[in-house]
């Protein structure tokens, strides 16, 4: 059929597709493509897992991100996604990424740790605590929170 044969769409013709018929080929059309969807949530909730982000986020530097109002960093080292909380374990200040240093840092009692999560002043033994991550279906879950 040529271009010049068809009859042009109107208005009514648009009303007609947006009434009900439209709605459910819709519903049919993003059920198909988020169908694994409910999956993934019920066995995250099941391992008490929150998605944080989409996989293209994560970079070789630490990135904050958030699960359940509490800020979390990751990063890929290699092949491999690795996570720490963003809460100092000193005094529960909330840690930034000084990427011009390679350090997380509390600017509340002014405690540095380097990226494997240790404290880097003397004499301190604490330690950030780290996040079970994993990459799944084109997302980053982290467990716990």
């Amino acid at each position: 059929m040529s271009q010049e044969s068809r009859d042009p769409v109107t208005r009514s013709d648009f009303i007609k597709l947006s009434g009900r018929g439209f709605s459910r080929a819709l519903g049919e059309v993003f059920g198909a493509i988020l169908g694994s969807v409910p999956d993934s949530l019920e066995k995250a909730a099941a391992l008490n897992e929150r998605r944080v982000a989409s996989e293209y986020e994560l970079a070789p530097a630490p990135r904050a991100f958030y699960a359940a109002g509490r800020p979390v960093f990751a990063w890929m080292a290699g092949e491999t996604p690795l996570a720490f909380w963003g809460q100092c374990p000193v005094d529960g200040g909330i840690l930034s990424w000084q990427q011009h240093l390679g350090r997380f840092f509390c600017p509340a009692c002014h405690t540095a740790f380097d990226q494997a999560g240790e404290a880097l002043m003397d004499g301190q033994s604490a330690r950030l605590v780290p996040v079970g991550v994993s990459i799944r279906k084109g997302g980053v879950w982290v467990r716990g929170g």
